[in-house]
């Protein structure tokens, strides 16, 4: 077998058609593939999470969005991601963490507050919620 440099490449783009036709079981196999074959982009780790997110396969979800977070921290949406995973697994004193992140960056977006207010509601943080619900 000769080297193929774009075999990582190829091995995302096979996952990303897999994840989007819902097969996330197939989607995991090629995204950790594309992952040993170098491609170590946060979106690849981002997918692969997602993915695990749909198999409920929550704890290695978590895991990948902690490391997409941490390889690309700017990045609104993977903070989203991971806000909406720890909502779902009742970690909610984290979700709360994220979404306030998210909420100093960025306050125009409403769904930013609406989800702040949902982890302080379950945190039992009423006037908190409240607060974020307005």
């Amino acid at each position: 077998h000769s080297f193929d440099p774009h075999a990582g490449e190829i091995q995302f783009y096979v996952a990303l058609a897999w994840f989007q036709a819902g097969k996330h079981e197939h989607a995991i196999s090629f995204f950790e593939k594309a992952a040993n074959k170098e491609l170590t982009a946060s979106f690849l780790f981002a997918y692969l999470a997602q993915a695990h997110k749909a198999v409920a396969n929550s704890e290695l979800a978590e895991w990948l969005f902690r490391e997409v977070v941490a390889l690309s921290p700017d990045r609104d949406f993977y903070w989203y991601e991971l806000g909406n995973l720890l909502l779902d697994n009742r970690q909610y004193y984290q979700a709360a963490l994220c979404f306030q992140r998210l909420v100093r960056r960025d306050d125009e977006k409403p769904v930013y507050f609406f989800k702040l207010g949902m982890a302080h509601k379950w945190l039992g943080r009423w006037a908190q919620a409240a607060n974020n619900f307005e």
